[in-house]
């Protein structure tokens, strides 16, 4: 038996309206294409693999401020009652509604994994990089004054 290997051939603008669909059904405000930043050693994260015959991974970065109105809007929680553990669930809840949503832009049967969320500074500095994957897709976007990231990267042998 064989298995195909597929790669994602992502169409930006089909990223767009399903990143931008996702977050604005969860924070209530428009969401749209916005300019990459430099730093991000503050930020959080998120991220979720993908198995199968499409073998990538969808990452999600966020400042923690807009990660704290995910864990406001999310939780009904008040400003005062996020702590960590709230945001990063928050986090780890939008990059799996993100990443599932994406995984429908992919041919194949694949599987998403759990999310994850770490800091920005805590990462390998091979993550996105290196001989083990690829970047099939970066996007930046606005939202509720905050600037998040999307990226989706594939192993380097698809």
């Amino acid at each position: 038996m064989t298995t195909e290997i597929v790669t994602a051939d992502l169409d930006p603008t089909d990223v767009e309206e399903l990143v931008a669909m996702v977050w604005e059904s969860v924070l209530e405000e428009p969401v749209t294409v916005g300019e990459p930043v430099d730093t991000l050693s503050e930020w959080l994260v998120g991220r979720i693999g993908m198995t199968g015959p499409w073998p990538g991974e969808i990452s999600v970065l966020c400042p923690t401020d807009l990660a704290d109105r995910l864990a406001m809007a999310l939780f009904a929680l008040d400003a005062d009652q996020v702590d960590d553990e709230g945001r990063r669930d928050a986090l780890a809840e939008l990059t799996n509604m993100t990443g599932g949503n994406l995984k429908a832009l992919v041919s194949g049967s694949n599987q998403l994994t759990l999310p994850t969320v770490t800091t920005w500074s805590d990462l390998e500095p091979e993550t996105f990089t290196g001989n083990q994957r690829r970047l099939a897709s970066e996007l930046w976007f606005d939202a509720a004054g905050f600037v998040f990231g999307v990226r989706v990267t594939e192993a380097a042998n698809n």
